[in-house]
C-alpha cells in the first residue's frame, strides 16, 4: 500500500539551520522551502496571516528547537 505524502511540490527539507523554515498557525507545523504566503503542507489552508518565520516564532517562544523538524506539531497555544 502506498503511502500518502502531505508534502508540497517543493519538497519541504530539514537541516541543521532555521534560515529558510516557516511556521504554520492553522496546522502548528514548520515547513522550509515554502512560498511564505501559504503553508507548506499540502493537506493544509494555512494562507498569509497565518504563516510566520520559525525565527519570529522562536524569539516569542523560546521553548521551542532552535530547527524545527518535518511534519512534528509545535503547538504555542497556552504557552
Amino acid at each position: 500500500m502506498e503511502e500518502k505524502s502531505v508534502q508540497k511540490k517543493s519538497q519541504l527539507a530539514g537541516g541543521d539551520s532555521a534560515a529558510g523554515w516557516q511556521w504554520c498557525g492553522q496546522c502548528e507545523r514548520a515547513s522550509k522551502g515554502g512560498a511564505g504566503y501559504s503553508c507548506g503542507y499540502d493537506d493544509c489552508e494555512g494562507y498569509i496571516g497565518n504563516i510566520w518565520t520559525w525565527e519570529y516564532v522562536r524569539k516569542q517562544h523560546p521553548h521551542l528547537p532552535e530547527v524545527p523538524e518535518y511534519d512534528v506539531i509545535y503547538s504555542i497555544k497556552g504557552a
